[in-house]
């Protein structure tokens, strides 16, 4: 008897093992194996309104556009970043400050796993760019805007059109001010919705003490409608103008609006004004 029972129960624990067994085994079979992750690293530069670099460049905000859950980093002193948990993919980097302008990058993972972090990087003027720079939002404030039209203009060489206004505070030697002046055939016309820019410098005298000053010859308009499309010859355009950030605003294309965006333009406008092209 004592024998019958111990052979009875060595063939059921070999039952149950076989069957935990058979058990591990399908569900090693089902699970799906993880998807390989990794970390991209990438640095930010800080620059004042006038364009000097700054020393520190900490508490960026740099975030992954649409992950769930959020994925995102502070940069330090240094600029440095780290966004962790990422896969294989194409990415929309933000980066944003309070005081600065907002940016925003496509970046693209093409594969991930590793050790090392993949760097962030970005086709440049120059080739390819590791940092990203953010320029402090204007303090400048345009206003007094005026658009003068001269309709007896004949030869190439005529005026036919000036755009100028005041700031505040004006420009000096070692402050020097910036105005961004955009256009668009639209009343609508911002910093957020324009089709033409120009970007007035002191450097180049087109703003003196507190007044800015930009001059249109007719050939000059005719040489934007024939090689742009812009200025087209009885059509009605609208300015505006806002403080800028002397090296220029750190300019993107919105997904969602298609239209740039300087977001380190001074957000306060300058009145608005119209004008006809001339024919």
């Amino acid at each position: 008897m004592k024998n019958t029972f111990t052979a009875a129960a060595l063939l059921t624990l070999a039952v149950m093992a076989s069957s935990c067994k058979k058990d591990e085994i399908n569900n090693n079979y089902y699970a799906a194996p993880e998807e390989a992750k990794t970390s991209a690293l990438g640095f930010v530069s800080l620059y004042d309104e006038f364009g000097r670099y700054l020393r520190h460049h900490e508490n960026v905000r740099v975030t992954v556009k649409g992950t769930t859950p959020l994925i995102e980093a502070v940069t330090d002193t240094n600029g440095r970043y780290q966004l962790d948990g990422l896969r294989a993919g194409n990415y929309l980097l933000t980066y944003s400050r309070p005081g600065y302008g907002a940016y925003e990058q496509e970046f693209m993972l093409a594969a991930a796993g590793g050790n090392q972090p993949v760097l962030v990087t970005q086709q440049g003027g120059y080739g390819l760019q590791t940092r990203q720079m953010l320029f402090q939002q204007a303090t400048t404030v345009a206003s007094n805007l005026q658009a003068i039209q001269y309709p007896n203009a004949y030869y190439d060489s005529d005026t036919a059109l000036v755009i100028k206004g005041t700031i505040t505070p004006g420009t000096t030697t070692a402050r020097p001010r910036s105005v961004g002046v955009v256009f668009d055939s639209l009343g609508s016309v911002s910093k957020d919705r324009f089709i033409a820019g120009f970007l007035l410098s002191s450097a180049y005298n087109q703003i003196v003490g507190n007044t800015f000053r930009m001059t249109f010859t007719l050939y000059d308009l005719r040489q934007y409608y024939l090689r742009y499309g812009l200025f087209r010859p009885g059509q009605r355009f609208y300015v505006r103008a806002f403080g800028s950030p002397v090296t220029g605003a750190n300019g993107y294309m919105s997904r969602e609006t298609g239209m740039y965006i300087y977001s380190s333009f001074n957000p306060q406008a300058s009145n608005r004004v119209d004008f006809v092209a001339p024919n």
